[in-house]
């Protein structure tokens, strides 16, 4: 698998995530929040493996805190 699908994968986590939080009263309000807590993990699986393919690790960190 590659880090695209993943990253499919979290976001797709955290929308489920923003619909329990926004729509608090529907049934299954607590699975999605339960689900969408896996998209933070994988987001920042997604920047420390991308470090290995930064020429420079200062430039990509400075990148990171700015955006």
């Amino acid at each position: 698998m590659d880090i695209f699908k993943l990253k499919l994968i979290a976001l797709l986590a955290m929308i489920l995530d923003h619909i329990a939080y926004f729509f608090p009263n529907i049934p299954m309000a607590l699975i999605f929040h339960w689900i969408g807590r896996i998209s933070a993990p994988i987001f920042i699986f997604g920047v420390v493996n991308s470090m290995q393919y930064t020429s420079s690790k200062i430039k990509y960190l400075c990148r990171l805190y700015f955006f």
